[in-house]
């Protein structure tokens, strides 16, 4: 939706909705060998998933033209809101050879309902120095808030009987904060044109689980400059070189230092003290 209010003031608004629905069966073999070659254990693994994801998120962008030439400022909202219920039951068939002849079966059933709700504020000023050249002034919020509640259960083989295991199960809230504060110089040309900046981004990370009854919160500080030169040989032919600097925080399997035994021969765990990818 757009509407242009007058010469000087633009608004758009943008809005999205999608809904994902994935359902999947998985089979794999393993065998694990001493050097010798003597086997230590071998057998398969089945997993059937489904799990269903809408979404629904909107950006709602503003423009102002001020009556000195060159001179804006450009505001962007955007807010999104989402959620993930899924089911997943794992089969684990083990035949151990060392140290003693056994066979082991794990049968489990993880339910999971991720919730996710994020919002951005981006603004950006320019003021001309000349024609051709410029000085942009831009800062940058989010928020992302993520909610999980992951409940594990062992399922009994022959009565098919449902054990809840606290010690797989999570329930936990994460919360990522950046802000990001830049400016840029910019210079015009007809044949050419380049951007030389310099950016700082601190961030914070905090997680409350539930089912751990822990809590963690890290602050995070990157700064980097930024670079974007573009030449135009004619008007279907040029040439452009960009860097810049960007972070993504971790997954919330990542950093939660709960283990993950779905797959016996890979058990993993998340750990509180990564940093956000950068």
């Amino acid at each position: 939706i757009e509407y242009k209010i007058d010469s000087f003031n633009y608004l758009k608004f943008s809005p999205n909705i999608s809904v994902t629905n994935t359902n999947g069966e998985n089979y794999s073999d393993f065998l694990f060998n001493q050097l010798n070659g003597d086997k230590i254990n071998e057998g398969n693994i089945n997993s059937f998933s489904d799990s269903k994801s809408p979404s629904f998120n909107g950006s709602l962008l503003f423009n102002h033209r001020f009556k000195k030439k060159g001179r804006t400022l450009s505001i962007n909202l955007t807010a999104n809101s989402g959620y993930t219920e899924s089911t997943n039951d794992y089969g684990n068939y083990t035949t151990n050879y060392i140290p003693a002849f056994s066979q082991d079966t794990l049968l489990q059933y993880i339910s999971q309902d991720n919730d996710n709700r994020s919002v951005s504020l981006r603004g950006s000023y320019i003021e001309p120095l000349s024609k051709t050249k410029s000085l942009e002034f831009n800062y940058s919020y989010s928020r992302q808030v993520t909610g999980n509640d992951r409940e594990s259960y062992e399922i009994d083989p022959v009565t098919g009987d449902k054990t809840y295991v606290e010690s797989r199960s999570n329930i936990f809230d994460n919360i990522y904060i950046t802000n990001r504060i830049g400016a840029n110089f910019r210079n015009n040309q007809k044949k050419f044109n380049y951007s030389l900046g310099f950016a700082v981004q601190p961030a914070s990370i905090q997680s409350n689980s539930i089912t751990g009854k822990y809590s963690y919160k890290q602050d995070i500080f990157n700064y980097y400059p930024v670079f974007r030169y573009q030449y135009n040989f004619s008007k279907s032919r040029s040439f452009s070189v960009n860097y810049s600097g960007s972070t993504r925080q971790p997954s919330y399997s990542q950093l939660q230092p709960v283990y993950d035994s779905s797959n016996l021969q890979y058990i993993t765990i998340g750990n509180p003290d990564l940093k956000p990818e950068f």
